[in-house]
């Protein structure tokens, strides 16, 4: 796999190296850089080139993923403020004392899943091990007011979506949990569905697949020669150090004009960054208003599993209006499995970790059900 990727690389290189002397332009050499790194700013004649690379490869990667299972260790910490946090000192937490202005959630999950992509079945099992409510200035616990488990079943198809929660708990122990079917919402530009924290959607940052996104940017290059606005232009930088080639991707995004002025805009800058250790997926994402002030970033490390770049860690940031971080969200993927068989009952409702006389509401046809020996027993009507 290695050699194919060096081989690769460099032969996409070698045919923009061509095109470019075939066509009259000038290849600017790569800057040394003290460490050792040499960079090397991509002109515009050759982006669609660098940009058809990185898509290939990450659709690549992505369409050899047939099933995928695994678990995830969730660390999760929000930052409630204002009304917020006088909200969430009211409702879950003792209490006591005068209300903070800043209130620390620190929470751990553990999530396992299991996805039949060829199907679109999606299996997520989650539970909350931790859920602690902290003086985010003082940093002192200020208790939590339930504890009963918070945890979910949750299974996604084409034609529904099922979903297990508590019902009743005692001693922190579940005594009964109710399920419901109803219909499921596929999302229409990437197919996977609306509400489910699928883990296929580490590969889908704002929300469209990445080799889409660079696609529609190549065909823009294409048509318009260059993307640029209000002084603000794409730009592309190769990063090389030994064999490891990165590509730094800045991209000003208009996200409304203000006012009728069509100079005047509002916008938001994205940074990418690419690596060839991972096949070119994507390493690094942050959004900044125009004005540079964060509002989001991710970074993800990903591990070879049969030859398919899974993510290993994934890290990310939403920041508040002043700049601080409101959410950051550490997912760690275990025990990666891909494109081994799993079984059809993963997908059916015998997987919802239902009990002797849980409840079982079928939203799309209007019945409702007792789960009694493995088994959906209907709910007889009393006659009036």
């Amino acid at each position: 796999m290695k050699i194919y990727k060096q081989y690769y690389t460099k032969k996409v290189l070698v045919y923009a190296l061509l095109w470019l002397l075939m066509t009259g332009y000038s290849y600017q050499a790569p800057a040394k850089e003290p460490s050792g790194e040499t960079i090397r700013t991509i002109p515009y004649e050759e982006m669609p080139i660098i940009l058809d690379l990185i898509a290939n490869q990450i659709r690549g990667n992505y369409e050899r993923i047939i099933t995928w299972s695994g678990d995830i260790d969730v660390k999760i910490n929000w930052l409630w403020t204002g009304t917020k946090a006088e909200d969430f000192f009211k409702r879950f937490t003792d209490a006591k004392g005068e209300i903070p202005e800043a209130i620390l959630q620190k929470v751990e999950e553990k999530t396992i899943f299991a996805i039949d992509a060829k199907k679109n079945f999606v299996y997520v099992d989650k539970f909350r091990e931790k859920n602690q409510y902290l003086n985010g200035t003082t940093g002192i616990d200020l208790g939590r007011r339930s504890t009963g488990p918070i945890c979910s079943t949750l299974i996604a198809r084409p034609d529904f979506l099922l979903e297990a929660e508590p019902q009743s708990f005692k001693n922190n122990k579940i005594i009964h949990r109710k399920a419901s079917k109803r219909p499921s919402q596929q999302d229409p530009t990437t197919g996977l569905y609306e509400g489910v924290n699928d883990p296929r959607k580490t590969f889908v940052p704002g929300g469209i697949f990445t080799w889409e996104h660079l696609d529609s940017l190549v065909n823009w290059i294409n048509k318009n020669g260059k993307i640029e606005f209000n002084g603000y232009r794409l730009k592309i930088e190769e990063h090389q150090e030994g064999e490891i080639i990165k590509y730094k991707m800045i991209q000003p995004v208009i996200i409304s004009l203000d006012g009728n002025d069509p100079n005047d805009y509002d916008y938001i800058l994205k940074t990418v960054i690419f690596s060839s250790r991972y096949d070119f997926n994507m390493i690094y994402w942050e959004i900044t208003s125009g004005g540079g002030i964060p509002l989001q970033k991710f970074t993800w490390e990903y591990e070879s599993v049969n030859d398919v770049y899974l993510p290993k860690r994934v890290v990310e940031k939403h920041y508040g209006s002043n700049g601080e971080v409101a959410l950051e969200k550490e997912s760690t993927y275990i025990n990666n499995k891909l494109n081994q068989g799993i079984p059809p009952e993963t997908f059916e409702y015998v997987n919802l970790n239902l009990k002797e006389g849980d409840k079982f509401i079928d939203k799309i046809e209007g019945k409702e059900y007792t789960y009694q020996d493995e088994k959906l027993i209907p709910v007889k009507k009393e006659s009036k």
